[in-house]
């Protein structure tokens, strides 16, 4: 239920209806994650950034609410975010993982994994403007609009993050994106 209202909450479409997991080739020509993962690959990386963002969204009420385990209530869900840039081109992977003090477990289903591409503007030396389609989610409910002959048509989601490059890295919506550490290991 609070993926759903998750989802109803970044949306400011009218007359949505969810189905029940994305796993058919609706999206794009990446729409599995074999064909975004082959190119990713293709293209020749400039940099990788690694973050992690809050499942949070604002209620109706205005109060900020996040996703939590209700086996676990004290583990906060995030979003652990790769950053990959290529030129003026980008891929983006959320994975989810839940965090309590210094334990970190990852998720198998719960909270979705996202795939998106997109492009990046440099809108000055430090800030940069990144405009992301989703081209794959694994775990996720289906966005549709109801259309006025009365069928669906399926909703792509869309970001736009706005960058502050930084010599710790970057800086999206208040969370840090770093560098990978020598040796540390990203799974694609």
């Amino acid at each position: 239920m609070k993926r759903l209202f998750l989802i109803l909450a970044t949306l400011t479409i009218t007359n949505v209806s969810f189905g029940q997991f994305h796993n058919d080739s609706i999206y794009t020509e990446y729409s599995t994650r074999e064909k975004w993962l082959a190119e990713f690959e293709k293209s020749h990386i400039d940099s990788i950034f690694l973050g992690f963002q809050e499942m949070c969204w604002t209620n109706d009420k205005g109060k900020k609410e996040c996703y939590t385990d209700p086996t676990r209530p004290k583990r906060k869900w995030y979003h652990e975010t790769t950053i990959a840039f290529s030129g003026d081109s980008v891929f983006v992977k959320q994975s989810p993982v839940s965090i309590s003090t210094k334990d970190t477990l990852y998720s198998a289903s719960d909270g979705g994994f996202y795939y998106y591409i997109g492009t990046v503007i440099r809108n000055n030396e430090s800030v940069l403007t990144i405009n992301l389609i989703e081209t794959y989610c694994d775990y996720c409910g289906i966005v549709k609009e109801k259309q006025e002959d009365g069928t669906y048509k399926v909703v792509k989601r869309t970001k736009t993050f706005i960058a502050t490059i930084s010599t710790n890295g970057l800086t999206i919506n208040r969370q840090q994106f770093r560098q990978p550490r020598n040796g540390e290991i990203l799974y694609w």
